[in-house]
């Protein structure tokens, strides 16, 4: 297990279904740091309801795992960009300064 996932699967502010979010994202992304499965992809692929996965991929972005970069395609908005953040060492807020809905 590589470190930055060892990290995000030891922060016990993380829910569960963050960390199969991000487990899922790192296998695709595999040895690069981004990929850009759609929301439709990711829900399908776990086997969630199509509007699981975004306040599960909003905690990982709260709390720096992870950056969504909207692309724009022909002037559509396309496929999120989702960037995942592999920093070695990372702040520990607190869990009592933050208020995640859980």
């Amino acid at each position: 297990m590589n470190n930055a996932l060892k990290q995000v699967m030891t922060d016990r502010r993380l829910n569960i279904k963050s960390k199969a979010v991000y487990s899922y994202l790192d296998g695709l992304c595999s040895d690069k740091n981004s990929c850009y499965p759609s929301r439709k992809k990711i829900a399908y692929d776990l086997n969630v309801n199509y509007d699981t996965p975004k306040k599960y991929i909003d905690q990982l972005v709260y709390y720096g795992y992870l950056e969504v970069v909207k692309t724009r395609e022909n002037n559509k908005f396309s496929n999120n960009l989702y960037v995942l953040i592999r920093k070695e060492k990372r702040s520990q807020i607190t869990a009592g300064a933050l208020n995640w809905r859980r």
